[in-house]
């Protein structure tokens, strides 16, 4: 509500799926949204959990996926590719 009051759009968006939280099913309801449609999306997943990473990248538009354990430097660098991406479109 925020963002669509000032019209503003969300550059990225991180989100971890375990099993206290669904990150897949909130990325696939962000890319329904105007203000969130175009942001990058990165999905932080255990390996192991090759159903739900499936899923978001076939439903909710993901544009990277990193799986824990995951090194801060790792986090960064996708972070920054990301954001890049997102300005260069």
């Amino acid at each position: 509500e925020y963002l669509e009051e000032r019209e503003q759009t969300v550059a990225l968006v991180i989100a971890s799926h375990h099993a206290h939280f669904n990150g897949v099913d909130f990325l696939i309801g962000l890319d329904r949204m105007p203000h969130t449609e175009q942001a990058r999306k990165i999905l932080i997943s255990c390996s192991s959990d090759i159903e739900a990473i499936l899923t978001a990248v076939n439903e909710g538009r993901l544009d990277h996926c990193l799986t824990k354990p995951l090194p801060d430097h790792v986090l960064f660098n996708t972070v920054q590719k990301e954001l890049t991406q997102f300005i260069l479109r």
